[in-house]
């Protein structure tokens, strides 16, 4: 399945987070960058490549075990509820749409 995390954080507000540029703050770059620098994930060389792939191209072709170990890493790592509330949400997103497309 295809796991598109190439959309920005929200604040409260609906709002796009901004970085100290102006930028969009992507949630494919956010835990790209998060499982590049873990001390400890599930299948290292695995999550490594994911991270790559994140923040390339925003997104990543990933099996349901692989989406369960990114969605371990998501609730075991040191984010803010509201940036994994938003990243949790958007792996619900895209296993709910992949149920709905086998059937």
């Amino acid at each position: 399945m295809k796991l598109n995390l190439g959309k920005p954080f929200l604040n409260l507000k609906g709002e796009e987070f901004q970085d100290e540029k102006g930028e969009k703050v992507l949630m494919s770059e956010v835990l790209s960058n998060s499982l590049a620098v873990a001390k400890a994930v599930e299948d290292p060389l695995k999550m490594y490549e994911f991270a790559k792939g994140l923040y390339k191209d925003g997104f990543i072709e990933i099996d349901k075990s692989d989406l369960q170990k990114i969605k371990n890493f998501i609730e075991k790592e040191q984010f803010s509820i509201m940036l994994k509330a938003q990243l949790l949400e958007e792996i619900n997103n895209t296993e709910i749409r992949e149920i709905k497309k086998k059937k």
